[in-house]
């Protein structure tokens, strides 16, 4: 079967190794144009670019996928199937009608659940303990096709979107490899509709949407945590320094005597208490939330007690964003 895959972050990269280490027949890469990164601005190619160059494989990287003439280019290849995992932009219906058997698309959430740009970091904003994978027939719609096979994925309580990004692509390229061995599949044969009432819908993420406001629970600030690490970052300010937070937990409060010392009155965002062997808790608006690693700004990523003892932490201090 004749292949062409689209895709751009190094999850896809991913899975386009593990087609080609299938000996699966991958004619060309799609991927988005090369862009400036990083505090240099050096312009790099996307990790499946990248990848594909390494194979010697012929990559794509058109501004418009649904340009006529890269159509027309991409339709002189003739392929049996276009798979698309992550690239990132709507397929025209002109672009879809190029493969004998459709565009399929490799999703990391367990649909209907979930369409949109960002279901890794929803599935964790949301404290669900599972998620899934799914591969699914491309329509115009967004991620309504119908759904060609399914994974269901556990979310460990220590699992960021980084962590939970790398579980769901090591699932979607074996569910994917499945699915391409069995022609009746690839065809849509036994494949299913999506309850259109069960969907929802997540949007793409904006670095802005990691600032933390501490008024709100320490659950859904644990969560916010959890979905924005590696990227963007949940983040506050201390004294004007913008601090990430990455790892954090609900605090209890220790029945041993003299542990915790500070106030549990703290206005939100205000430390309560910095604890020994622990880290740094901050009250919110619902509960403490303990935090035990963060990144200030131009800084490596250190324990919360380093950042305390270097930036002599005290109980009262704000990391509200202002």
């Amino acid at each position: 079967m004749r292949l062409v895959f689209m895709g751009t972050p190094q999850g896809a990269a991913d899975i386009l190794s593990c087609l080609l280490s299938a000996k699966k027949d991958v004619a060309a890469v799609i991927s988005r144009p090369d862009k400036p990164t990083g505090r240099g601005l050096r312009v790099l190619s996307s990790k499946v670019s990248a990848l594909a160059k390494e194979h010697n494989l012929p990559v794509y990287k058109p501004e418009n996928v649904g340009d006529a003439a890269f159509v027309k280019e991409i339709s002189r290849i003739k392929p049996d199937l276009i798979v698309v995992v992550a690239y990132g932009k709507i397929l025209t219906k002109e672009f879809l009608d190029i493969p004998k058997y459709g565009c399929i698309n490799v999703h990391a959430s367990f649909l209907p659940k979930y369409r949109g740009a960002s279901p890794v970091q929803a599935a964790l904003l949301n404290g669900d303990k599972e998620t899934g994978v799914t591969i699914m027939k491309i329509i115009e719609r967004l991620d309504a096709g119908d759904i060609i096979a399914q994974e269901k994925i556990v979310i460990n309580d220590e699992d960021n979107s980084g962590t939970l990004t790398d579980k769901l692509f090591k699932a979607g390229a074996g569910l994917l490899l499945r699915v391409l061995s069995d022609n009746d599949r690839v065809k849509g044969i036994g494949s299913r509709r999506q309850e259109e009432s069960l969907a929802s819908y997540c949007a793409t993420i904006k670095k802005t949407d990691g600032i933390i406001d501490f008024s709100r629970p320490a659950e859904e600030i644990r969560n916010k945590i959890r979905a924005f690490t590696p990227w963007p970052g949940a983040v506050c300010r201390y004294k004007g320094t913008v601090i990430k937070l990455l790892d954090g937990k609900l605090f209890v409060k220790t029945p041993r005597r003299g542990v915790f010392t500070g106030s549990s009155d703290a206005p939100p965002g205000r430390v309560m208490d910095v604890i020994k062997d622990q880290g740094i808790v901050i009250s919110t608006g619902e509960g403490g939330l303990l935090i035990t690693r963060v990144q200030p700004e131009n800084s490596k990523a250190m324990s919360s007690l380093e950042f305390a003892r270097g930036y002599r932490i005290e109980a009262g201090d704000s990391f509200i964003w202002e």
